[in-house]
């Protein structure tokens, strides 16, 4: 086994062991309406599959990022596996807070996808939507 085979399978292990059992919900899946400003605006999200997360509140960053005056406030960094096909815009709900997937950024070793980083904007429901 090489090591970006067997850093793969610790990332996975480690993710699938400390990881939080989340809800994901597709943008492309979902149920949309045009608003009066021309954007889709997400009526129903649809049904969930699974996927594990490890929430990073980045709190060292957003230290750094205060200091040279940029805001940050309402964003983290997910951990998950390699094998998680995911897409901007799409939605994941750790039974606590509802995260918006903005970027995606795939960690290699060697031509190895070991796992991979999402960052997300922290998104605040109303009551009764």
């Amino acid at each position: 086994m090489g090591v970006a085979t067997s850093l793969r399978k610790s990332a996975r292990n480690l993710i699938d062991k400390f990881g939080n059992t989340s809800d994901y919900y597709k943008y492309a899946e979902a149920t949309k309406k045009s608003s009066d400003e021309g954007d889709d605006e997400v009526t129903q999200w649809g049904t969930p599959t699974t996927i594990k997360i490890v929430v990073s509140s980045g709190v060292e960053n957003q230290a750094l990022f205060k200091e040279l005056g940029v805001e940050t406030i309402g964003q983290n960094e997910l951990a998950i596996t390699d094998e998680a096909e995911v897409s901007l815009f799409d939605r994941i709900n750790d039974g606590i807070t509802d995260f918006q997937i903005m970027s995606i950024s795939k960690v290699r070793v060697q031509d190895t996808v070991v796992m991979q980083i999402v960052q997300c904007n922290r998104i605040t429901v109303e009551p009764g939507i």
